[in-house]
């Protein structure tokens, strides 16, 4: 048998052994974001307003996730905003919901000083991931990682952006426009691995990195997410859009489902799951929704879901039963 390359040998790594940390480095292109711009002298009070985040604790070193939420307190969308420059912040948000993300905002921007719109630089997003290695070509690509120790710190170096996700292993992204991140894409391809985006999402995954898209956009309250806990929701800024239901929910504690990252074996094709796909016990109640499903082994699924708290056993998802799940 010949011996496994670099990249095979990363590929068949456990699922537990990568949430614990990346043998490798390496970065993926990623294809699923755009970008609406927000500009105008009342930029930052018009989002505090609108979206769940706190937006005082946003600064040229601190980027946050939010939630653009409806009137019924379900996220419409979520996003990661960032400062560049004065009375301008980005929203990165998933492709599929940004129109009607910026229609949401749209709405209510009529009583403010502030421009929205999808943002027409193109931009080029890329994931990293990082081990601590000395040698570590990262360290040559012109930032220093040594900055960003925590969940969405930011760095803002020659009109790009890195910012850090969540999650045990060092995974960044880094966003520019395509011209100003071409040779450094270059640079890249030689001296690091190049994973698809599965892999990536396999990543976010173990990481609980999600992203309310159009698929799940208005079928979530994010308090079943882990949104709180990452600074993604303000529970004491004063009022935005959902507020009430959200801040009820935190305070009577009375939210029945939260999210869950399981492992199962699974023989079927495909071997994904449709995102969004309907949870149901064996004698078919409702007890969650798929967020996300990946396979990045043969036979080996892993998915991220909402799930009733009090349920420990099997689940159908679109006719499909799964008698074991490893919860990570």
């Amino acid at each position: 048998m010949n011996p496994m390359n670099p990249t095979e040998t990363f590929l068949h790594t456990s699922y537990i052994q990568l949430a614990q940390s990346n043998p490798e480095d390496f970065f993926t292109r990623i294809n699923d974001f755009a970008v609406i711009s927000c500009t105008g002298e009342d930029a930052k009070s018009f989002l505090q307003g609108q979206i769940s985040a706190d937006m005082e604790k946003v600064s040229a070193s601190k980027a946050t996730l939010a939630c653009c939420l409806n009137l019924k307190g379900r996220a419409i969308s979520s996003f990661i905003v960032l400062l560049v420059a004065q009375d301008q912040f980005n929203l990165i948000v998933p492709k599929n919901v940004a129109e009607k993300t910026l229609s949401a905002l749209k709405t209510y921007a009529i009583f403010s000083k502030v421009k929205l719109e999808i943002a027409s630089k193109r931009y080029q997003f890329l994931g990293l991931a990082a081990t601590d290695r000395e040698d570590s070509p990262i360290h040559d690509l012109g930032f220093n990682t040594e900055q960003l120790q925590q969940p969405y710190d930011a760095l803002q170096f020659e009109s790009q952006f890195i910012i850090r996700l969540p999650g045990a292993s060092k995974r960044y992204l880094w966003l520019g426009e395509e011209s100003l991140l071409a040779s450094k894409i270059q640079k890249l391809t030689n001296h690091l691995l190049e994973l698809n985006e599965n892999f990536w999402q396999g990543c976010e995954i173990l990481a609980k990195e999600i992203y309310i898209d159009a698929i799940s956009s208005e079928q979530i309250i994010p308090n079943i997410l882990n949104y709180a806990e990452l600074g993604g929701i303000s529970f004491d800024k004063g009022c935005y859009k959902g507020q009430e239901v959200v801040a009820r929910l935190h305070y009577r504690g009375e939210s029945k489902e939260h999210m869950q990252v399981a492992y199962t074996v699974w023989d079927a094709e495909p071997a994904t799951l449709q995102n969004g796909s309907i949870i149901t016990s064996p004698d078919r109640k409702t007890i969650g929704r798929v967020l996300k499903s990946v396979s990045f082994k043969p036979h080996e699924l892993l998915i991220i879901m909402t799930l009733k708290k009090d349920y420990t056993g099997p689940i159908q998802v679109d006719n499909n039963q799964f008698e074991k799940l490893h919860f990570l």
